[in-house]
């Protein structure tokens, strides 16, 4: 049966990695974006944002990301954008910011700190001018790029949309979960290809099975898609409401400009006219074209 849940959804994302109960998926997620020398592996995690149902019940629940720290102390912040914007970056950098500077209270020596690793699953493309889907930002020269001014601090971003493997080009465990949490909707947990059991993709379809089931949990997963839907479909309005405000303005500007020239007069700089505000503008317009009217009943 196809499992009918989007693990993209934040409710089904925070559910599969920020659980207590469910380390293991956040654990097998990270070793696999990472890839980190075996001694270097992360064996556990303690989750300092989980998610927490009685909150949500009460609509307390306003956490996006998951913030987590393994046996290291190296920390890491994971999060889904199911809908990013321009801000995105800023935002992720902020938070990164936000999350080092914790390990530290006053009198702190710096030497405690330890790596803070952000990492964002975007279902979008915030970079379309290369085909990547994994991008790792350091800290690094500009002139040589091989110098990384730390190692403390990295943003991975992965943009689902860039992603196009087949389930039989699958080739690691990182490729693995960007199909699952790309096409896991539509997958069918009891029949799932051999390249994801050899990570925890059967268990993270287990437990979107699991929230299927539940009466209260698809509901919160359900008024969270509707959410997000509805969501998309005001900024869409908002950018048609913008477009045609510009043709407004732009007809208005061509008005002045036609009469302005018929009149003689220096034409008003675009950047001007736009600076005035639509009002203003069709003053303007109207200003003129009675002037012309007047000259040529005259």
């Amino acid at each position: 049966m196809i499992l009918g849940v989007d693990p993209k959804i934040d409710y089904a994302f925070r559910k599969l990695f920020a659980s207590q109960g469910n380390s293991v998926l956040l654990i097998d997620l990270l070793n696999a974006v990472l890839k980190p020398a075996l001694d270097r592996r992360i064996v556990s995690v303690e989750i300092l944002t989980p998610l927490n149902e009685k909150d949500i019940e009460t609509d307390k629940e306003t956490i996006l990301d998951i913030k987590a720290r393994d046996q290291a102390g190296r920390q890491y912040n994971v999060e889904m954008e199911m809908w990013p914007t321009a801000t995105l970056p800023a935002r992720l950098l902020y938070y990164w910011a936000v999350l080092h500077a914790s390990q530290l209270t006053v009198g702190d020596d710096y030497e405690k700190l330890q790596p803070t690793i952000s990492i964002c699953f975007v279902n979008g493309t915030l970079f379309p001018q290369v085909s990547d889907f994994h991008l790792d930002f350091q800290l690094r020269s500009s002139r040589h790029p091989e110098l990384v001014f730390i190692r403390q601090q990295a943003v991975h971003l992965v943009e689902l949309p860039k992603f196009v493997k087949e389930v039989h080009e699958l080739v690691d465990p990182f490729d693995a979960w960007c199909y699952f949490l790309k096409y896991g909707e539509s997958l069918d947990p009891d029949n799932l290809a051999t390249a994801f059991t050899k990570v925890a993709v059967p268990k993270a379809s287990e437990v979107l099975k699991m929230l299927k089931q539940s009466e209260i949990e698809f509901h919160r997963y359900q008024s969270q898609l509707k959410a997000g839907r509805d969501r998309v479909a005001q900024m869409k309005d908002a950018r048609e409401e913008g477009r045609a405000e510009g043709r407004a303005e732009g007809e208005l500007i061509g008005r002045i400009h036609q009469a302005q020239g018929i009149l003689k007069q220096a034409l008003t700089p675009r950047v001007e006219l736009l600076a005035l505000g639509r009002g203003a503008l069709e003053a303007m317009a109207a200003t003129l074209e009675a002037e012309l009217t007047r000259r040529v009943s005259t």
